[in-house]
């Protein structure tokens, strides 16, 4: 394969929905390794679809157990297939986007040896409901796309480039609202850094469950930052014989065509 270069404008209301949710519920307690259970109810359920909790128990929203309650169907996911999770952070990734109106429910084991849903009768409690409803839902709103993949890490000197710039095309002192700046390469000991996925071609902002641009972006959507990135990566080229029929070829990838 060859390297390409790509210059991207990226928006700060653009962060990647649907995909990153936090499942910290008590930052006091950590939460022992490989032990979350995920289960997710897609509103319509099919034959295939195994159901490990139904329709007739109640489940808790975990950042308000107040707040009511839902009864759904829901399966449940595989971890390292459906979803990754980072225990250090407390960040669930799904593999794949979300529809907007799945329900997501969460169950884990502290270190101590308690589980979340210990204060819910042993159900699980749901972090994402069929809104996403702000009040409701943890999804993370701190990770943005590069728009590819493979790409070549920072080498220390200016072949990978990524910075915010209001909307009229200058680098801010503050952010509206009297906070840091994200910056990017990292410096040891800020609190606004921007970390960078170069495998996956994702970057986010610390804090990674924090809001770490203006306000208004997180309650009306409102634009007024932008992000510059410039960056190398790799594309894969494949060389064909040179006397091919025109309009005959066909590419099959996992053996779909």
């Amino acid at each position: 394969g060859s390297s390409k270069m790509e210059k991207k404008t990226i928006a700060d209301t653009s962060y990647i929905k649907y995909k990153y949710y936090s499942i910290v519920n008590d930052p006091s307690k950590t939460i022992r390794n490989n032990t979350a259970k995920v289960y997710l109810d897609k509103i319509k359920t099919t034959v295939s679809d195994y159901v490990v909790i139904s329709t007739t128990t109640e489940l808790h929203y975990m950042k308000n157990l107040s707040t009511g309650t839902y009864r759904g169907n829901f399966i449940k996911l595989t971890a390292g297939t459906d979803f990754t999770i980072d225990y250090t952070t407390g960040i669930l990734t799904f593999r794949n986007t979300l529809s907007s109106e799945y329900v997501v429910a969460i169950d884990y084991q502290y270190t101590d040896g308690t589980w979340l849903s210990d204060s819910t009768s042993g159900n699980p409690q749901i972090i994402k409901d069929t809104n996403n409803t702000d009040s409701l839902s943890t999804e993370v709103h701190t990770f943005y796309s590069l728009g590819n993949y493979q790409i070549t890490k920072y080498n220390g000197r200016d072949n990978f480039i990524l910075e915010i710039r209001d909307l009229n095309d200058t680098v801010p002192s503050i952010i509206d609202g009297g906070k840091p700046v994200p910056k990017f390469p990292n410096i040891d000991g800020y609190e606004a850094n921007i970390i960078v996925d170069y495998e996956n071609g994702v970057f986010n902002l610390q804090p990674i469950t924090g809001k770490p641009l203006h306000d208004d972006l997180y309650t009306s959507n409102t634009h007024k930052y932008n992000f510059v990135a410039q960056y190398e990566y790799k594309v894969k080229i494949f060389n064909l014989r040179t006397d091919i029929v025109p309009m005959s070829e066909k590419v099959v990838a996992n053996g779909k065509t």
